[in-house]
């Protein structure tokens, strides 16, 4: 029965599948793990230290910037001035006015106001304004500032006296010293300077920043938010702006056009409005991708020159051991299994043309004696002569075998 063994092409094709398998395997599965590594350390990075940093800052300056408007209110609201002149009648406009253009020119607001809670007569550093009624949506806000608790707010309207303009205003509660509330008083800052802020922070971090009121519609951006009017336009949000503007802090993370984006909410109660900070880590990830792609190319480069030289060692081993399967060692002559192979080769060449050819077979005589007399390395440096002799003599095409052992 005849065994079959793999040819040593076949072999070598094998040896090759396998390296490079192991070879790529292992690479493609260190550069990805390590892609997705820095994609996690990445979205934890963004959502747990950058956006909520990006909120604190937003939010430092919101408060900066309402804070010294809500002290001059207080000082305002407890000026002897102001609560003896409503005592008095409100018998003198220009003096209440007078007062309004000071506060408004000292401390550099937009504007100063006093609301009259006996005439309804809406004072500011221009001069009146109008009379408040309760009838006109424009003028709720007093209604509301009145049967409040709290001493003050902050409302964001359009300034009427000021062409409409967004203005913040702190509207505060002013009462004498039997609590009886006399009006509202306060200042209005353009929110221009907040604004800036928020457009300087958004540069400065590249996402996007929102104030959305708690009905969800947007006051406030820091760039153009032509797409979005409501939370529910934000690019690829696809829920309720109540899973967004419901608590006083809140993050989700959803993807959206191949890229995973980013939103981290916060309250700001001095304003009651919410700041949205909304980013995209497409940006972040173009390194990481750029990493992944360059580390896969390296692996390719090293699995190539791995495998080459893998083929050249394959190569050269194999051929030193086809070479020590046909050839003689001592002698260089090819040895018996060479012969036989040789010889079925010649006889089917000499069936198939009819062309003969010849077979000598010959020894050394007394060949014995010289291992006897002289030693086997005799033996051998004879055998190496003669084959040597042999060899000077012979045409290209003939072929010499050691038969003997």
């Amino acid at each position: 029965m005849e065994t079959a063994f793999p040819s040593p092409t076949r072999t070598r094709r094998r040896l090759v599948v396998v390296v490079t398998a192991l070879l790529l395997t292992g690479f493609v599965a260190t550069s990805f793990g390590s892609y997705y590594a820095s994609l996690a350390s990445l979205q934890e990075k963004v959502t747990g230290a950058e956006l909520p940093l990006t909120s604190d800052n937003i939010y430092s300056a919101a408060q900066k910037s309402l804070l010294q408007p809500a002290l001059i209110s207080s000082l305002m609201a407890n000026d002897s001035f102001v609560v003896d002149w409503v005592h008095g009648g409100e018998k003198d406009p220009a003096q209440i006015v007078r007062y309004l253009a000071k506060t408004r020119d000292r401390f550099g607001t937009m504007t100063a106001f006093f609301v009259s809670d006996t005439t309804g007569l809406y004072y500011h550093a221009g001069g009146v304004l109008k009379t408040i009624s309760p009838d006109d949506p424009r003028d709720r806000w007093f209604y509301r500032v009145r049967a409040m608790a709290a001493p003050y707010e902050t409302n964001v309207d359009p300034d009427a006296a000021h062409n409409d303009v967004m203005t913040a205003f702190i509207n505060y509660r002013m009462v004498d010293d039997k609590g009886t509330f006399l009006g509202a008083i306060g200042v209005g800052m353009s929110i221009k300077s907040l604004s800036e802020e928020i457009r300087r922070y958004q540069g400065l971090f590249n996402r996007d920043i929102y104030f959305f009121a708690p009905d969800g519609k947007l006051t406030l951006a820091g760039a153009d938010a032509s797409t979005v009017a409501t939370v529910d336009d934000l690019p690829g949000w696809d829920r309720r702006h109540g899973e967004v503007l419901t608590k006083d802090h809140s993050a989700f993370t959803y993807e959206h056009g191949g890229a995973t984006h980013y939103l981290n909410s916060r309250f700001i109660p001095e304003l009651g409005w919410y700041l949205v900070i909304h980013g995209v880590d497409d940006q972040e990830r173009a390194p990481i991708r750029r990493a992944l792609l360059l580390n896969l190319l390296v692996a390719a480069a090293i699995a190539g020159v791995v495998i080459a030289l893998t083929l050249a060692t394959v190569n050269r081993y194999q051929a030193r051991v086809e070479e020590l399967a046909s050839i003689d060692p001592l002698t260089g002559a090819f040895n018996r299994l060479s012969f036989d192979l040789l010889l079925e080769q010649a006889c089917k060449e000499a069936h198939r043309t009819g062309e003969p050819f010849t077979v000598a077979l010959f020894d050394l005589d007394h060949f014995k004696k010289i291992n006897d007399t002289h030693g086997h390395l005799a033996g051998d440096a004879t055998l190496v002569a003669a084959v040597k002799a042999i060899k000077g003599q012979l045409r290209e095409a003939d072929v010499l075998c050691r038969w003997g052992g």
